[in-house]
């Protein structure tokens, strides 16, 4: 009986609960030795209850007290059983039943109160993630999963905001932990224990914590969805305490190209006052052998004798430029040494068994191109005076700190006769831990520090990652665009025969309040492959309908499917009554190839491809009566931003163009895949939405050429800057872009 009353949830009391039926408590547990004879009375009043849904337990109470006396006053059978007092029997069965239903009820009447503060709860979450503020709705979603897990309109919102992901960890079985990167004092969010394949995380940049007994536990940071995460553990005690594990990798830079390197390790922190004292008190400025590199001063090389009497500290003792009495000041053995050479940087690093890091080491530690700023909130550019070695919490993605501000940190490589120094200080700029400084070698200013690193054994580092390097971003004022002859040839490379589209129309769904989706095929350029498209129809509008077509971010080349969360920010368009036409570019979304290019034609190849599909694209939405053939635009987002100039160049039928997040690229490609050579030749009127903090397309060295070089007339083209770095709230550029959209398509009937 009573395992049929819990399926049947007991009571059908009207109480609004948001996903599957709870199961309430057993009644055994809260009124433990029913009467077994009341079980035909309670059956009784279940059948009754399927029948009538009841309003409230109080009418079901009622009813079942009917029952009871009606069965206390039933006919008696010809021979009875023993007498039993009937009133007594009664009262007490109407306690019981009062005491089950109470707290059934009261079980009810709690959870639906936690499912109501749930439901006012995704609201909230609504408007973080339509601020973009994505890490902050992330944790309120998990909060509230356990009471809204079967609600529509909870799957809805979390569906909106989640991308594939898959996180791998070596070795496996490791707990995996992530938080927002600004969220420092939140508790960690387990995800779940490694492999997690296939799942979804939120956008945005987190931290992650993993943790597998008998390994290092490792603390990084790293973007959440649209992307696949691996981590290599290492053994407990394998690594010393005061560094971090670098994995292998490359760094491509102009003028070198792409350098590989094995695996490496590095200062966790920057070298500190109490470590360079013990390299001081070791006789360190008194021995030659850890000085090796030859002292020039004003371009002319000095003595050892004459090298030593420059580098003293205030009171002429041995020591950086910033201590007095060969000492640093009190309190401060955890700040990092300043006020030091290059050379005694150097001369430090060979001392503790380890080496300067090179540009190509550090930039790959410091994960200098990812699209995130977030670390520039957390870093010390505040302009008052250096911290102790991780006060302030802006970790790299491999675990190091400080990378970005406290002081410029000294590498090994050469530039004519200054050696680099990267990732700004206290007293600079932000933007300066993205940028490149070089300085004289025996410069001791205050704000130079260092860190170092440590190769694994047998490992040595590689003539092309040691040589001078004499930029490291592409100085695009120096170069010059191809010729228009030169350029018809490029240009041939896109021409395709225009033969039919063969297209299909595979799906519809009408669930949106906002569109209609349509998913489509048609025939590609080139290979027998069909291109797969999403259609969005807006519903606040006419036809013929303005048209935008879309060119994703790079994520899409990870992404294994279109996911309906991309609408999250492409959505105003189709809200604003124009049509979004999402078409999968060869080696994305469902397209997505299994490997990536192998090299550079491999790369120029695939824009070609890329390309080409645009071209069939804006070929389909000129074969359908609804979508206006007049006005039609082009939007791009990053990668589609970036590969806008060439696009732009070859396709001509666009009246106007958005480019969120774009610029030229700061490292070379071949010249028939480099966007200069096609940026003087768009004439599209384009609007350039950009952030002041981007790492991928800074500035001063890709943003303002790409704008400077655009063909497109003076008054037809405009660059805006937000704060924030490459991925800023786009929900502040949503009205710039549809004003645009506007001005040159015109109003949306």
């Amino acid at each position: 009986m009573i395992s049929e009353l819990r399926r049947e949830r007991a009571v059908r009391v009207s109480y609004q609960c948001v996903g599957p039926a709870p199961t309430p408590p057993p009644f055994s547990t809260v009124r433990p030795g029913l009467d077994p004879g009341l079980e035909p009375i309670v059956r009784r009043a279940l059948e009754k209850s399927r029948e009538a849904r009841y309003p409230s337990v109080h009418e079901l109470l009622r009813d079942l007290e009917a029952l009871i006396a009606s069965q206390a006053t039933a006919t008696v059978p010809v021979s009875p059983p023993p007498a039993r007092n009937w009133g007594l029997r009664t009262t007490a069965l109407v306690i019981s039943l009062v005491v089950v239903i109470g707290s059934v009820s009261s079980w009810f009447f709690v959870r639906n109160q936690r499912v109501q503060r749930a439901r006012e709860t995704l609201t909230r979450i609504a408007a973080l993630s339509k601020e973009e503020k994505y890490p902050a709705a992330y944790r309120l979603l998990r909060r509230v999963e356990g009471e809204l897990a079967g609600d529509p309109e909870f799957r809805k919102l979390r569906d909106a905001m989640m991308f594939q992901m898959s996180v791998r960890t070596s070795p496996p079985d490791a707990d995996v932990y992530i938080k927002g990167y600004s969220e420092i004092k939140e508790d960690w969010i387990a995800l779940g224990r490694s492999p997690l394949e296939n799942t979804t995380g939120p956008l945005g940049y987190f931290r992650w914590r993993i943790v597998k007994p008998g390994f290092t536990t490792f603390e990084g940071a790293r973007p959440g969805g649209m992307t696949e995460h691996t981590f290599a553990l290492a053994p407990a005690g394998s690594l010393p305490d005061d560094m971090v594990q670098i994995p292998a990798g490359s760094v491509v830079i102009p003028g070198v190209g792409s350098v590989s390197f094995d695996d490496f390790l590095m200062d966790r922190f920057e070298v500190t006052n109490r470590q360079y004292k013990k390299f001081i008190d070791a006789g360190g400025y008194r021995t030659r052998a850890y000085w090796i590199e030859p002292f020039v001063k004003d371009t002319h090389e000095i003595t050892w004798d004459e090298a030593m009497k420059e580098l003293r500290d205030m009171t002429g003792r041995e020591g950086p430029s910033t201590w007095e009495l060969g000492a640093y000041p009190q309190g401060q053995d955890d700040y990092p040494v300043r006020g030091v050479s290059w050379y005694e940087a150097a001369a430090y690093a060979r001392w503790a068994g380890r080496m300067l890091p090179t540009v190509h080491h550090w930039q790959r530690a410091a994960a200098i191109s990812s699209p995130f700023s977030e670390i520039l909130e957390q870093s010390n550019f505040s302009a008052k005076e250096p911290a102790a070695g991780g006060t302030y919490q802006g970790i790299g993605e491999f675990g190091t700190y400080d990378m970005a501000g406290n002081v410029k940190e000294w590498c090994r490589n050469a530039v004519g006769q200054r050696r680099y120094t990267l990732g700004g200080a206290w007293n600079e700029p932000n933007y300066t831990y993205r940028g490149a400084d070089a300085r004289l070698p025996f410069d001791r200013a205050p704000n130079n520090g260092f860190r170092c690193i440590k190769l694994r054994a047998g490992s040595t580092v590689a003539a092309a990652l040691d040589q001078p390097i004499q930029s490291l971003a592409r100085d695009y004022s120096k170069e010059t665009p191809v010729s228009d002859d030169v350029f018809r040839i490029y240009q041939g490379l896109f021409t395709y025969d225009h033969v039919d589209l063969k297209d299909t129309l595979e799906s519809t769904d009408d669930s949106s309040e906002f569109w209609r989706t349509e998913r489509i095929t048609y025939a590609a350029a080139y290979g027998g492959e069909r291109i797969v498209a999403h259609l969005f129809l807006p519903k606040n509008a006419k036809p013929p309908y303005q048209t935008v077509v879309y060119f994703p971010h790079s994520g899409g080349e990870y992404l294994r499917s279109f996911q309906q969360s991309e609408m999250s920010y492409l959505g105003f368009i189709v809200k604003g009554g124009r049509a979004l036409l999402f078409p999968m570019y060869k080696g994305t979304y469902e397209r997505r190839l299994e490997t990536a290019p192998a090299g550079p034609n491999e790369r120029r190849d695939l824009t070609i491809q890329q390309v080409k599909d645009l071209q069939r694209s804006v070929d389909y939405v000129m074969s359908r009566r609804d979508l206006d053939h007049e006005r039609l635009a082009y939007f791009g987002v990053s990668l589609g931003a970036r590969l806008g100039a060439i696009a732009l160049a070859i396709e001509k039928r666009f009246k106007a163009a958005v480019l969120w997040s774009g610029g030229f690229k700061s490292t070379p490609s071949l010249p028939d895949n480099d966007e200069i050579n096609y940026a003087p030749r768009v004439t599209t009127p384009v609007l350039m939405l950009n952030g002041r903090d981007d790492f991928t397309f800074p500035v001063d060295t890709s943003q303002v050429p790409m704008f400077n070089l655009l063909g497109t007339a003076a008054k037809d083209k405009e660059h805006v800057l937000f704060d924030g770095g490459h991925v800023f709230p786009f929900a502040r550029i949503m009205k710039d872009s549809l004003d645009w959209l506007d001005k040159y398509l015109g109003a949306v009937k």
